[in-house]
């Protein structure tokens, strides 16, 4: 089972979200962990490569787990709310950084990936979070 770790940042009621040089969406920044990886050792590893951050703060959020339609595989994402040293720039395989608030994720207008919307989005405004 491939295992993937993202980053939930938000600052003013606003999450940001990354769109991959390979995707046509929007999504949390993060990545795959590699075998026998710490998750939130990935996640480092990953926001320093993504976006040229360090972590300042960190805190298991949410997991879930669905079919990867790009790989046809079962995977489980692992969530946590961080806070950074520094600010996030768009590096590597990221093409696009974006602020995005309750009502721009709910408008429909920026494609945003539906793994994202039908996992986590409801927690977070659930929890008041967005």
């Amino acid at each position: 089972m491939r295992k993937r770790t993202a980053a939930i940042i938000i600052q003013d009621k606003k999450i940001l979200l990354v769109r991959d040089d390979w995707a046509d969406f929007f999504s949390l920044p993060g990545g795959i962990i590699e075998e026998g990886e710490d998750p939130e050792i990935a996640l480092s590893r990953e926001l320093e490569e993504e976006l040229k951050v360090k972590m300042k703060f960190l805190k298991h959020y949410h997991s879930y787990n669905y079919t990867n339609t790009k790989f046809n595989l079962p995977q489980t994402d692992i969530n946590y709310l961080i806070s950074l040293i520094g600010t996030p720039k768009a590096s590597s395989e990221i093409t696009e950084i974006k602020w995005f608030s309750k009502a721009d994720i709910q408008s429909g207008k920026t494609k945003i990936s539906p793994i994202f919307i039908d996992n986590l989005f409801p927690k977070l405004v659930y929890d008041r979070l967005l």
